[in-house]
């Protein structure tokens, strides 16, 4: 897991370096990107494109519901890790949920 509260949003080389750590580890180790504050507009297509399904993306809003009650964290990352292998999208957004 790699999480960040800073005041940009995360970029794709921010998520091309996370993907190096987890490939470097088993091949059955999955990831957990969480950028607070959000990603960039190119982040989500660029990984898109590339991602091999090792980790999915959660930012400040998914957080948010899970302190709050409205899903636990272990139902949430299931949602989103269906969401990554039948769609092939690292990130769900909250709306979709």
């Amino acid at each position: 897991m790699e999480a960040r509260w800073r005041k940009e949003l995360a970029e794709p080389k921010d998520l091309y370096a996370f993907e190096r750590k987890v490939h470097g580890k088993s091949k059955f180790t999955r990831g957990l990107f969480l950028s607070v504050n959000g990603f960039s507009p190119d982040a989500v297509p660029a990984l898109v494109k590339g991602n091999a399904g090792v980790f999915v993306m959660m930012d400040g809003a998914h957080l948010v519901r899970v302190l709050e009650g409205q899903v636990e964290l272990p139902t949430l990352l299931t949602r989103m890790m269906r969401h990554l292998n039948t769609r092939g999208e690292p990130y769900l957004p909250v709306g979709s949920l």
